[in-house]
C-alpha cells in the first residue's frame, strides 16, 4: 500500500466507519454520474473532518497531495480547492499555510476547466478573512488574466469577473460593457455582465442595458430587469 492510499484511509476512517479498505483504495467512478457521487461523498466527509477542532496528522499535506492524483477526478479537485481557505485557517494546518497559499496561487491560472475560477473564489474568501495574506492587486491581476483569455472556460471567466468586481469594480465594469456590446459573447457572460453593471448602476450604462429588457432570451431579459431593480 503506497503512502497516498494510506493517507486517504487515515483521512476518512473517522467518518466512514462502514467503509472497507478496498472501497477507499478503489477508484470509485467509471461514469460521470459515479464521479459526481464519489466526489460528493468525499466532500461531505472532508467537511466533517475540517469542522473538527483537531485534524489527523499530516492531513494538510495529504489533502494537497490529492490534487496531484488525476484519478481523483476534476470534480473532487474542485471541492478540495474550495476548502483550502478553511484548511489554511485551521490551527492544525499552521505549518502548511505557506504551502497551501502557494498552491492556491499556482492553481488560480490553471488551464484545466473550472479550476482557475474555483481557486480565485477561494482566494477571495481567504482575503476577506485574512487581507494580510492575499494581496488584492495580485489577485485582481490574476482575475484579469483569465477574463482576457478566451481559452479559459466560460465558468472560469465568470468567476474571475466576480472576483475582479469585488476587488476593482471599475475594471470589472469595463469588461462587462465589452461583453454586452460584442454580439458573439456567450449568453452566460452577458448575464453576468448585466449583474455586474447592476451592482453600481451608472446613467451611462442604461442605454447599454435597456435593449436586453426585450431580448428573446429569458435569462438576458431577467438579468437586465434585475440590473434596474436596485434603483
Amino acid at each position: 500500500m503506497n503512502i497516498v492510499k494510506l493517507s486517504l484511509i487515515l483521512l476518512f476512517v473517522g467518518s466512514v466507519a462502514m467503509a472497507s479498505v478496498a472501497e477507499l483504495e478503489e477508484r470509485r467512478f467509471k461514469t460521470d454520474v459515479q464521479e459526481v457521487e464519489d466526489a460528493t461523498r468525499k466532500n461531505d466527509l472532508a467537511d466533517r473532518m475540517l469542522a473538527q477542532s483537531s485534524l489527523p496528522d499530516v492531513f494538510a499535506v495529504d489533502f494537497l497531495a490529492m490534487l496531484d492524483d488525476p484519478e481523483q477526478g476534476i470534480i473532487w479537485h474542485n471541492y478540495i480547492l474550495q476548502k483550502l481557505d478553511v484548511l489554511y485557517l485551521h490551527p492544525d494546518a499552521a505549518d502548511q499555510r505557506q504551502q497551501i497559499l502557494d498552491r492556491l496561487w499556482q492553481e488560480c491560472r490553471s488551464p484545466r476547466p473550472t479550476i482557475a475560477g474555483t481557486t480565485q473564489m477561494t482566494l477571495l474568501r481567504l482575503r476577506e478573512q485574512r487581507p494580510d495574506v492575499v494581496d488584492a492587486k495580485k489577485l485582481a491581476s490574476r482575475s484579469q488574466w483569465v477574463i482576457e483569455r478566451e481559452v479559459y472556460s466560460n465558468s472560469d471567466r465568470l468567476s474571475a469577473l466576480h472576483v475582479l468586481s469585488a476587488l476593482d469594480y471599475p475594471k470589472s465594469a469595463q469588461f462587462a460593457r465589452s461583453w454586452l456590446v460584442e454580439d458573439a459573447s456567450p449568453i452566460l457572460l452577458k448575464t453576468t455582465a448585466l449583474a455586474i453593471l447592476g451592482k453600481q448602476l451608472q446613467e451611462s450604462d442604461r442605454p447599454l442595458i435597456q435593449p436586453y429588457l426585450k431580448h428573446p432570451d429569458l435569462r438576458l431579459r431577467t438579468a437586465a430587469g434585475n440590473a434596474f431593480s436596485g434603483e
